[in-house]
Order: C-alpha cells, then structure tokens, then sequence
C-alpha cells in the first residue's frame, strides 16, 4: 500500500467508502502527474522547434492531446459587475489607487 501511501495498519482499518476515496485520491495523482508530465513534453517540443519555423509556434498545434478538447467542469460564472455593491467596492479602490473609475467590461476585455 506504499504507492497510495498507507501504511498496513492503516489500511486493515479502512471502509470500503473509505478505501475508494483513498483510491480515487490516488488515481487522481497519477493521472495529474502524468499530465503534467506531457505538458512539459508539448512545451519542450513546441521550443525545440522555434528556431526552425517562422512564428511562435503554438505548442497545442504541435502535438495533440486527450485533453485539449475537453470542456472544463464545474466552471463558476463570475459575479455581475453591475451588482451595486461590487460597483461600488471596485470605484472605491479605483479612487484609492487614482485609477479610471469605470467598471471593467463584462466580457473582461480591455481596449
């Protein structure tokens, strides 16, 4: 049980429920290293060949993967800037800091 870091006394103990979070928790690990692992590879990959093409490459051109087309999940719309009370606290702080005193656009785009 070394690998989900558990000792054995610690795993005799277990619930099944618990075990599967256990589990989970450790797969989950697994598979963000080896993500993360590929990443650098795409970037590795993406830099070696910028002396050798015109532009900045673009590493998710270069070498596809998995996850490039998955949807993110779980994503939290940001609050409504024209709640009055964000308004507010955002002059506020733009006063404090002598900034444009108008809200940011809704899409966040700056011009």
């Amino acid at each position: 049980m070394g690998n989900a870091g558990l000792s054995l006394d610690d795993f005799d103990r277990l619930t099944p429920a618990e075990l599967g979070a256990v589990l989970e928790r450790h797969f989950d690990r697994a598979a963000r290293e080896a993500r993360a692992a590929w990443e650098r590879t795409r970037l590795l990959a993406s830099i070696s060949i910028s002396p050798y093409i015109k532009g900045t490459p673009d590493p998710r051109k270069i070498l596809l993967l998995p996850w490039d087309n998955e949807k993110p999940e779980n994503v939290e719309k940001p609050e409504n800037p024209e709640n009055p009370d964000i308004a507010e606290r955002y002059r506020a702080v733009a006063q404090m800091f002598n900034l444009n005193t108008t809200p940011p656009p809704e899409n966040g785009q700056v011009n």
